[in-house]
């Protein structure tokens, strides 16, 4: 029994000094290829390199520098940004070995880099750190767990900042903090981020801008079937969004904004849509409630796939660049707002469009630049558009005018009554206008409008 106790502990004494400089290696292999695929996955559009350099390395943790490198490949790129930046952060970052991390956040892993962005690192932030009293500016981390991937996470913190005497020449703002989070997977071929704002409050006298707390999540991952884009979608809630002036006497703001987004591929189509909901939104005294905007768009694989091929990356000649155009009309295309409305004191407005545009029904002939016969393509396009509103709407609106118009185009038999409401349905079908079914001349309401 002495004998099996004494192994033991001198397995757990060889361990205990064998396993953490292991880990130390494990863990900055796997850092620095897991950064090495994070970087691939940017490409074409960026090539990003992160390297560690000058290694001490320790029991349970090591230090090193690091070196980030990004070299921006697209010409549409580098006609806004410049073609290369570089920097080797001057402090040295921390790599933890696991298996137990506990910094930048407990779990399991085989290492963590936390790092800190403050005025060691960059001196034009210690005037911001003593007016703010923070400690830092932004504080990173990053987590390479047993299962392969890796992780990314950021915080912000929140601060006050005042500057001037006066509240009718002075500056205020509060900002709430920030956190984020990045996963990588699947040899960096896919994405899950979420993140956490608390909000920011700013008064720049006479304006006043307020952002409430924000929350986000998303998946984006590649599509070998279209080279260059990533696929995904997401969900974005803002409590609050305001903007207001004390010289206009105005204010504008949403409250509870939801925008959330998404595309698939259906057959040889690639389908995005896109929802905008918000509970209210005013501008000055007028309030809208229940507002939604509904959107689809559904286009052909091919032409996208060319799109993307062309549309960072390649400098063309105007010819080209027509020659891609005719390619990328020549596809078919639907665009639809499914729902379009809104309420104003318990009266409704709703509205839907649906256009189809069959581009792969173009004569060969069709060629876009300078003598294009763009005629050829309105017979190609079928469109329509269903509007209901109630009656007492664009009175309450305070828009007299506009609701006298609609009045007259009620008595021509344009807009009809529908109970409370007015409706009115617009069609386009091979090449020729209708109104609630009716053959109708746009002229007509030219002249309508236009008066005797």
């Amino acid at each position: 029994m002495k004998r099996i106790a004494i192994a033991v502990v001198a397995m757990v004494v060889v361990l205990a000094v064998a396993m953490p400089p292991l880990f130390g290696a494990r863990a900055r292999s796997l850092m620095e290829d897991q950064l090495a695929t994070v970087g691939d996955s940017l490409a074409p559009y960026v090539k990003v390199e992160v390297s560690f350099d000058d290694w001490n390395i320790g029991w349970y943790s090591s230090t090193a520098t690091v070196s980030l490198a990004m070299t921006f490949e697209s010409p549409a790129l580098q006609a806004d940004m410049v073609e290369s930046y570089s920097t080797t952060l001057p402090k040295s970052v921390t790599l933890y070995h696991g298996p137990i991390l506990f910094r930048p956040s407990p779990g399991l892993g085989w290492g963590s880099v936390e790092f800190v962005v403050d005025s060691s690192v960059v001196s034009e932030l210690r005037e911001f750190e003593e007016a703010t009293g923070v400690a830092y500016a932004a504080r990173g981390g990053v987590l390479v767990g047993f299962g392969g991937g890796l992780s990314m996470s950021m915080d912000v913190p929140g601060f006050e900042y005042t500057q001037g005497e006066s509240d009718l020449s002075g500056t205020e703002f509060d900002f709430g903090g920030l956190e984020a989070t990045a996963k990588f997977g699947g040899s960096g071929g896919n994405i899950e981020v979420d993140g956490r704002f608390a909000g920011v409050n700013a008064t720049i006298f006479p304006m006043q801008f307020a952002w409430g707390r924000t929350t986000w999540t998303g998946s984006a991952w590649k599509d070998d079937r279209i080279p260059n884009l990533w696929r995904g979608r997401g969900r974005t809630e803002v409590a609050r969004v305001m903007f207001s002036s004390s010289s206009e006497g105005n204010t504008y703001e949403v409250t509870d904004l939801r925008i959330e987004g998404d595309n698939e591929i259906e057959g040889d189509f690639l389908v995005g849509t896109n929802l905008y909901e918000a509970r209210e939104a005013r501008i000055g005294d007028i309030s809208l409630q229940d507002l939604v905007m509904d959107l689809a768009v559904r286009y052909g694989l091919d032409g996208m796939a060319r799109l993307m091929d062309v549309a960072y990356f390649d400098s063309l000649d105007p010819e080209r660049q027509m020659a891609i155009a005719t390619d990328l009309v020549r596809e078919r295309v639907d665009f639809a707002i499914n729902r379009l409305g809104f309420m104003h004191e318990d009266r409704q407005a709703l509205a839907s469009l649906a256009i189809e545009f069959r581009g792969d029904e173009l004569p060969d002939a069709f060629e876009i630049g300078p003598n294009a016969d763009f005629m050829a393509m309105l017979p190609l396009v079928t469109a329509n558009l269903d509007l209901a509103f109630h009656r007492e709407l664009l009175g309450g609106l305070g828009t007299g005018q506009m609701d006298g118009v609609v009045r007259m185009l009620v008595r021509e038999g344009i807009v009809q009554e529908s109970g409370d409401d007015y409706a009115l349905n617009v069609g386009f079908a091979n090449g020729g206008l209708t109104v609630n079914g009716d053959p109708f001349e746009p002229f007509e309401l030219m002249g309508l409008l236009g008066g005797p």
